[in-house]
């Protein structure tokens, strides 16, 4: 089993994505996610969208982003 530090994140710095909306942070960022066996338990590498500030965001909803900052087993992102 590999360690946090050990782990290559799929994405990098200034990429561009677009992906369904798959749950909301504690503060209520929406939360987009990679599949596949990196990040917390298998669970796939998380990407958080920092202030968005969009009204009625759903699950589902689709989000062009780019990547800010990329950690072991999370991301954070901003709208593109």
């Amino acid at each position: 089993m590999m360690t946090d530090n050990e782990r290559v994140p799929p994405v990098k710095v200034g990429d561009e994505l677009e992906m369904p909306v798959v749950g909301f942070g504690k503060t209520g960022d929406p939360m987009l996610r990679i599949e596949g066996e990196l990040g917390s338990e298998g669970r796939g590498y998380v990407i958080f969208v920092k202030d968005t500030n969009l009204q009625d965001l759903v699950l589902g909803t689709m989000l062009k982003v780019k990547i800010d900052k990329v950690f072991p087993n999370f991301g954070l992102a901003e709208l593109a």
